[in-house]
């Protein structure tokens, strides 16, 4: 819940410089994600835990940053990175059905997210100087201290460029460095047919009107 809280100020910063219906509909489905998981939280477990203090600090450094690659680097691709890998722990494990069946979903948006940041950092990345991408990748490589036991990460951060020594020798201080091999788009595109294959278990069918 508070990665989603974060996530749609996040990409409400987004949106006022990449105006265009993908990163509109972004904040439409952060939004739905923070009321699904405050009511799931609230409502049906009746139980919340405060912010940790490495989330927290995550996302006070990446948003307060001004340049606009800051946030995507920050929510698009560390802390949706981070979450799903969550979700997908929570919905491989968990003996809660309805815990369960929420995270696919969830799933669904958030890995069309990862790939929406990828994509636009892919591309801006190259045209840094040196100092430049130096500068992200140390914010990368403090940020993942602070979030190391997830680590499906590691193959985005090579896609995207920000691959250099520092970042490879704190990967391979994490005991992480063998993810960098994971297809990441591959890693995305597996996340987005979760929903559909949750559905698909649970026998669940769509009424079409005659």
């Amino acid at each position: 819940m508070h990665g989603e809280q974060g996530a749609l100020i996040a990409t409400s910063r987004i949106v006022q410089t990449v105006a265009d219906l993908d990163a509109a509909t972004q904040v439409m489905e952060e939004a739905r994600h923070v009321e699904a998981y405050s009511r799931l939280l609230q409502e049906k477990f009746e139980l919340a835990y405060p912010i940790t203090h490495g989330l927290s600090s995550l996302l006070e450094q990446g948003l307060s940053d001004r340049r606009w690659d800051m946030a995507y680097l920050t929510m698009q691709i560390l802390i949706e990175g981070l979450a799903l890998a969550a979700f997908q722990r929570i919905r491989d494990q968990s003996e809660n059905p309805l815990a369960a069946a929420v995270n696919p979903y969830v799933m669904q948006d958030e890995a069309r997210h990862v790939a929406f940041g990828r994509i636009a950092l892919r591309d801006y990345y190259p045209q840094l100087s040196d100092a430049e991408r130096n500068e992200r990748e140390e914010f990368v490589v403090d940020a993942c201290w602070h979030i190391r036991d997830r680590f499906n990460i590691v193959p985005t951060m090579r896609d995207i460029g920000l691959w250099g020594p520092g970042v490879q020798q704190a990967f391979a201080a994490m005991g992480a460095i063998e993810f960098a091999t994971v297809d990441a788009a591959a890693l995305l595109d597996n996340d987005a047919r979760v929903a559909d294959e949750f559905d698909a278990r649970l026998g669940v069918r769509v009424a079409i009107p005659q």
